[in-house]
């Protein structure tokens, strides 16, 4: 019988270095050096790889080093884009720069993570800058239609569906990375995408989390992705920890305990949808 495994389909494995206080000039080294020696002491579900996330210039700067670390017992992939947090350093070079990664390094599966954050930006004319950055973003990863489009959407649901809606196609792939809102909101991204999938972090673990756990409930399980969005967000019974890729066993099972589904069945199902939207692990 094959060993359970999951996959962690969001994590930025440069800034989990970070905040561990690693030594970042051999990132090859220490990012493999926290898959040997962190990842596997949570839980007792096996990690088959991950999708790390670059979305800054600094992020983009590192994506291959970070990349050079996956092994063939674990794999990473990754996603590249500009966070909306960080809008200000989208332009054209950095366009090309992620189209370049997109259609030169079959380890990029992803453009994003981008989209809109209304919870840190709270004047009118952020917002807009934010709106304005993505639909340029969703214009561009529709030209790598092989690619899925990975969302950040913070108390910005409608927004963003409505800015997919009119950028991408229908049949796009579709990452709504940690999901925050409520389970009408994320019913409606994939009812407007049958390829659209709804990311779930450590988050669905807290007990105060009714809106997160509810969506979980409402959506079909073959619509969830694990993530762990590390380092934020570490899981109960590690919260205040740094998140990191083994804490979406800790996901996987919450998410199979809400669903009422026994684990092995949720585990084979989460792996399925993750490479429905990234491919083969």
């Amino acid at each position: 019988m094959m060993p359970r495994c999951v996959v962690d389909t969001h994590v930025h494995l440069d800034m989990i270095v970070r905040r561990l206080g690693w030594s970042t000039r051999d990132l090859t080294a220490s990012v493999g050096q926290l898959v040997a020696t962190e990842v596997p002491k949570v839980g007792k579900v096996g990690l088959k790889g991950c999708v790390h996330v670059a979305c800054s210039r600094t992020g983009l700067r590192d994506v291959r080093a970070v990349l050079d670390a996956g092994t063939g017992r674990f794999r990473i992939k990754a996603a590249v884009g500009i966070h909306p947090c960080n809008h200000s350093e989208w332009s054209p070079s950095v366009a090309d720069e992620l189209n370049s990664l997109l259609k030169g390094d079959p380890r990029v599966v992803a453009w994003g993570e981008c989209g809109l954050d209304y919870h840190h930006a709270k004047s009118e004319d952020e917002r807009q800058a934010q709106r304005a950055v993505l639909s340029e973003q969703l214009r561009c990863a529709a030209g790598h239609p092989g690619k899925a489009i990975v969302i950040h959407a913070r108390r910005s649901e409608a927004d963003c569906l409505r800015l997919l809606q009119e950028h991408v196609p229908r049949t796009a792939k579709i990452h709504v990375h940690c999901f925050t809102g409520r389970a009408a909101e994320a019913l409606a991204f994939v009812a407007a995408f049958p390829n659209a999938k709804v990311g779930f972090t450590g988050v669905v673990t807290f007990n105060n989390a009714r809106d997160v756990r509810a969506a979980v409930a409402a959506l079909p399980l073959d619509k969830i992705l694990t993530e762990t969005d590390g380092p934020f967000m570490a899981p109960a019974p590690y919260r205040g920890a740094v998140a990191h890729p083994g804490h979406a066993a800790v996901v996987a099972e919450s998410i199979a305990s809400l669903k009422q589904v026994p684990l092995a069945d949720a585990l084979a199902q989460l792996e399925r949808n993750a490479e429905d939207i990234y491919g083969a692990f």
